[in-house]
């Protein structure tokens, strides 16, 4: 890992950066496809607030989340999102691996891509041994990444 950043063969995954709450809520929270199991589309208003109040920078030992860009993206466009969430399970402290990708990119797996690459940190630059996923039963699609990822379910 250098400066926050992973690369697979097709994203790059880097720290938000303040010019990204535009291309994060069009392509995100704004878009109802991606947000139809969440609690419904976002204002602008709505996604900087998720940025400032959950997009914590991944660091040696701190999980976070990090902004999923195309690698042959001259633009640098944000496409979604990966990474871990801090939340609470049964009362106790969990890390949960949360992704989102724009829909025009669905069935590519660049989900997966980037969620294996997010696990594959986590496992490498911290001591925690182990988080968790939450998914909806209506969402057919996400099960497949932890049931092939070697987390289990």
């Amino acid at each position: 890992m250098s400066s926050g950043v992973l690369t697979t063969d097709r994203l790059t995954l880097r720290p938000f950066v303040a010019e990204d709450a535009k291309d994060f809520h069009r392509n995100i929270m704004a878009d109802a496809e991606v947000m139809r199991l969440l609690l419904g589309v976002k204002s602008f208003v709505e996604t900087q607030a998720f940025l400032k109040s959950r997009g914590r920078v991944p660091q040696e030992g701190q999980p976070g989340l990090w902004a999923i860009t195309l690698k042959d993206d001259p633009a640098d466009e944000v496409v979604g999102y990966v990474g871990f969430l801090a939340q609470e399970l049964e009362g106790q402290p969990v890390e949960e691996i949360s992704y989102r990708l724009a829909s025009r990119l669905w069935g590519q797996g660049m989900a997966n891509e980037a969620a294996s690459a997010a696990r594959d940190w986590f496992f490498e630059h911290t001591e925690l041994g182990a988080f968790v996923g939450f998914i909806l039963p209506e969402n057919k699609v996400s099960p497949r990444w932890p049931r092939g990822s070697g987390c289990g379910t």
